[in-house]
C-alpha cells in the first residue's frame, strides 16, 4: 500500500467533481464525499475512498436510486428529523 499526500479540499473538490458527473445533485454529492472523507481521516479506509469507484459503478448501473422518495414511517431515540 502506498501513501498519498493530498489536501483535503482538493480530495473533496475531485469526489464532489465524479459524483455531479455521474448524475447527483450537488446536495447528495457533498454529503457522500463529506461521509468518504471523515472514514478515511478517522482511519477506516474501508468506508472511505475506496468506496468511491464502487458507488460511481453502481450508479451508472442504475443500482443506485439518485432520486428516492425516504420518508420516515416511524420515530424513535434513533430516528433524527429535521
Amino acid at each position: 500500500m502506498s501513501i498519498v499526500d493530498a489536501k483535503i479540499s482538493e480530495l473533496k473538490t475531485k469526489c464532489l467533481n465524479i459524483f455531479v458527473n455521474v448524475g447527483l445533485n450537488i446536495e447528495d454529492a457533498h454529503i457522500i464525499a463529506d461521509n468518504l472523507l471523515d472514514a478515511e481521516m478517522r482511519g477506516v479506509p474501508s468506508h472511505g475512498l475506496m468506496r468511491l469507484k464502487h458507488y460511481v459503478q453502481r450508479i451508472e448501473k442504475g443500482l443506485i436510486n439518485l432520486n428516492p422518495n425516504v420518508k420516515v414511517i416511524k420515530r424513535n431515540w434513533c430516528t433524527i428529523i429535521n
